[in-house]
């Protein structure tokens, strides 16, 4: 008899320290810029109501916030192509072309009108 530990069973293996560090990373990185520039810009609207740097630096805090899901995928593509393990890298691809293409479909419609 063998004190042997039976391998796990379970679906999803773990995810790898390394990936994990850089999404970590990125993530963190547009969470802090996003609440840098909301933050100013909520203050110079409290400050000079109307104002177009006001404006414009809440408008890049929320497009930074909204980006951060499509750079945690950008980082998953990168990493995982890396090891060719493509069947992760088409499907974060896939899902980062269809997030681009509504992207693009909705500047479409904004400059249309």
């Amino acid at each position: 008899m063998t004190d042997e530990i039976p391998p796990s069973r379970s679906s999803a293996p773990p995810s790898p320290p390394e990936l994990d560090a850089r999404l970590d990373r990125v993530l963190r990185l547009f969470t802090r810029l996003s609440l840098i520039c909301l933050a100013a810009g909520l203050a110079g609207a409290l400050v000079w109501p109307g104002a177009l740097a006001a404006r414009v630096l809440l408008h890049t805090g929320i497009i930074l916030l909204l980006a951060s899901p499509g750079s945690r995928l950008v980082v998953i593509v990168a990493v995982h192509g890396h090891k060719r393990q493509w069947a992760i890298v088409v499907m974060a691809a896939v899902t980062l072309a269809i997030m681009m293409s509504s992207l693009v479909a909705g500047l479409l419609v904004l400059l249309v009108r």
